[in-house]
């Protein structure tokens, strides 16, 4: 009776251990019924109403109606057109090291063109894609944006976001591309890699052009960890050496939720020459109430800045911080949505990133 016992627990632990291991690939498109979709979309409207700095704005959402079966990709692209109408707010795919199937290389749209910035495959940094399986790239974006809201910030949020999984969107491994290197037309066949292998750009690189001269290009603003300090030093670096006279910031790769400010902090304080407000104004929500800042982020130049340096800076930005940086210099206006709120809806794992707070430049 005992070893009967034993082995039928063995077997039980056996099979739960082998639904853990193999549910992320099970249940990869497993559909979810209308009801639970509403639940949701419930869910999310509820969240808007609580945290949305700008939750006046938040009228028809909750009548958004799913009416039959889907999977999180098909929800995830319902959602995105309507996420896309409230400024500053953010949906986001949920992602499994192992399950989750992405492109090898990464794309942003600059200058009109999808380049790539980052490859771990044939395709060379600097081509410019133009299909995907024999689809025009920009007619993908009509899968996830009403016509009357692809403008550049959404094609930048598409192929930072959302471009990386269009392989889990098709349901294939190996993926046709179409794209142009050096005035030349090529197609190759690339194969998607698990989410864990994939390696980022890194987020700043810097190059001397000569010994006058360093072009900084920014691919994130998201300065974290041993990044932060990382950049700082080269920064630092640079402002000390008097033989370096002209500075290219270029801003036009970069894109990310600003959720993290410590590079905008870090890259003003090189630009500054005296104590700064950054914000006229600063505007944050806590439940139905909200509150307003006059005078809104001081800051003290660093120790070495860039003062004696002629910078130049390349403003072909769609990203929240580049853009704000501009703004700041040249004291233009602009609202800029912060201080985030991350809700993940319980079925799905669909990531809300929702602002609670605005910063404004009158």
């Amino acid at each position: 009776m005992i070893k009967k016992f034993i082995n039928f627990t063995l077997f039980f632990v056996l099979g739960v251990v082998i639904f853990i291991v193999i549910s992320p690939y099970v249940f990869k498109y497993q559909k979810f019924l209308p009801k639970t979709l509403n639940k949701e979309i419930e869910l999310i409207n509820s969240k808007l109403k609580l945290h949305y700095i700008d939750d006046e704005r938040v009228i028809n959402f909750k009548d958004i109606k799913i009416s039959r079966w889907m999977n999180k990709y098909e929800f995830y692209k319902i959602l995105v057109k309507e996420i896309s109408k409230y400024p500053g707010v953010y949906v986001l795919l949920p992602e499994s090291n192992k399950s989750t199937y992405v492109l090898p290389f990464e794309i942003r749209f600059v200058d009109g063109k999808f380049v790539v910035i980052n490859s771990s495959c044939s395709i060379e940094e600097g081509a410019v894609v133009s299909k995907i399986n024999n689809r025009n790239l920009i007619e993908y974006l009509s899968d996830f944006y009403l016509e009357k809201n692809i403008f550049n910030e959404n094609k930048q949020f598409f192929s930072r976001y959302i471009f990386p999984f269009l392989g889990e969107f098709l349901r294939k491994k190996r993926i046709e591309v179409e794209y142009e290197y050096l005035g030349k037309s090529e197609k190759t066949i690339v194969e998607t890699i698990p989410y864990e292998e994939f390696i980022r750009k890194e987020p700043v690189l810097i190059e001397k052009k000569s010994n006058d001269f360093a072009d900084i290009k920014i691919f994130s603003f998201n300065f974290l960890g041993d990044k932060f300090s990382e950049i700082f030093e080269e920064f630092e670096n640079i402002a000390k050496n008097d033989d370096i006279k002209h500075i290219t910031l270029d801003f036009s790769y970069a894109y990310d939720i600003p959720i993290d400010l410590s590079s905008l902090y870090m890259i003003m304080s090189f630009l500054i020459d005296k104590k700064t407000t950054l914000f006229d104004e600063a505007m944050f929500k806590f439940g139905s109430y909200k509150y307003t800042y006059k005078n809104f982020g001081e800051l003290v130049p660093n120790n070495v800045t860039f003062k004696n340096k002629e910078i130049e800076i390349v403003e072909n930005c769609s990203d929240s911080i580049g853009r704000l940086i501009c703004n700041i210099i040249k004291n233009e206006k602009l609202e800029f949505y912060n201080n985030y709120k991350e809700i993940i809806t319980p079925w799905t794992r669909l990531r809300i990133y929702i602002p609670s707070a605005k910063f404004f430049i009158k």
